[in-house]
């Protein structure tokens, strides 16, 4: 069991001081779910950097990170979890198109409501006083929790930073939340937007998507209001297109019918799911059942009548494609074993001819 952050002795030091040490965001919204906490996240008032560092160079190797060096990485001597962040209150101004540019101010008188204030959603922006275990949730976030609500913080918080839609989306489906009303109808209306990111931060919001017990409702929901087709539009291209199960029947012929989309979406939730699949829920084999059928968006336009074997060639094609524009590998993903998956989707054993008992005996 991971210890309480309020019994480490750099947080008792700060607290010597005369600072204020919290635990916030994720950290805090974890611990409320009774989830365990993957990373440490803490907030700090009353204390100058220079004097922040200097009190906690004792106990651990620390480093300088982020926008003008404002968040501190400690690791704590003897810690085997990922480095503790530490970080003054801040606030943070859009300069410019999506999340690149903020002019960004860190202040140690602050108050934490300021800080907070900032951040994306509601159940993100609460924090505890390792002092006393005093949550403060000035915007409602606990709340938000047991109605199981997905709420921004402020009108303000798209337009600041796009990437924080594909966030919420990636919220919704890992803790089963539903988006209130309003913050959908600002992803709707700021959809687009989501292009203006980095790719490779995209990504790794996917990867976080694809971790979910049931990945397909966070591309549902990004389907509904209007992301996907900026992020995969091979797959938002399959959303509203009627194909019989089998390729190689006619619509006529076929038992039942189905949209591509909600097959793919089926599909990349067995994958996560089926106990039986010795690699269930592998990032590569999420990725190529998720771009597994991109080839047939492309052949639905051209009125192409292709086989399997060269619908798999297709898709495996544009899914490579797709997987280096977003910069795949920065999350830990192969392309080119995703790409070769979805190639050799529709490998026919037909065409093998049975080996001899002469040819077995040897390789025996």
């Amino acid at each position: 069991m991971a210890p309480s952050p309020a019994s480490f002795p750099f947080v008792r030091a700060l607290q010597h001081r005369g600072a204020r040490v919290y635990t916030v965001g994720g950290t805090v919204r974890d611990e409320l779910m009774g989830h365990p906490r993957k990373d440490l996240d803490l907030l700090v008032t009353g204390i100058p950097q220079s004097d922040l560092l200097r009190c906690l160079r004792p106990y651990g190797r620390v480093q300088l990170t982020g926008r003008a060096f404002g968040v501190i990485k400690l690791v704590p001597h003897g810690w085997d979890g990922p480095p503790i962040d530490v970080a003054l209150p801040r606030t943070e101004i859009s300069t410019g198109v999506g999340h690149r540019d903020f002019e960004v101010m860190f202040d140690h008188t602050l108050p934490v409501e300021t800080d907070l204030g900032r951040r994306d959603f509601t159940i993100n922006a609460m924090a505890i006083d390792l002092a006393d275990g005093y949550l403060l949730d000035p915007f409602g976030g606990y709340g938000d929790l047991q109605q199981r609500q997905l709420r921004q913080v402020s009108p303000l918080a798209f337009p600041e930073d796009p990437l924080r839609m594909l966030r919420g989306v990636q919220l919704t489906a890992r803790f089963a939340l539903q988006i209130e009303t309003a913050t959908r109808t600002a992803m709707q209306t700021h959809a687009a937007t989501i292009s203006t990111v980095a790719p490779e931060r995209i990504a790794e919001e996917l990867r976080k998507l694809l971790q979910a017990w049931a990945p397909s409702q966070g591309f549902m929901v990004m389907h509904e209001v209007g992301i996907l087709v900026h992020v995969l539009p091979e797959l938002a291209c399959l959303a509203d297109r009627v194909t019989p199960r089998q390729l190689d029947q006619s619509p006529d012929q076929a038992a039942t019918v189905d949209t591509a989309f909600t097959r793919t979406m089926r599909r990349l939730d067995t994958v996560q799911q089926c106990e039986m699949l010795t690699y269930r829920g592998h990032l590569d084999l999420l990725l190529a059942a998720l771009l597994c059928d991109s080839g047939l968006s492309r052949s639905m336009q051209a009125g192409t009548n292709w086989n399997l074997t060269g619908l798999a060639q297709v898709s495996a094609r544009l899914a490579r494609q797709r997987l280096d524009a977003l910069k795949i590998t920065t999350i830990g993903a192969t392309p080119a074993l995703i790409s070769t998956l979805i190639a050799q989707s529709a490998f026919d054993v037909r065409l093998l001819k049975p080996p001899t008992l002469d040819e077995v005996s040897k390789t025996a």
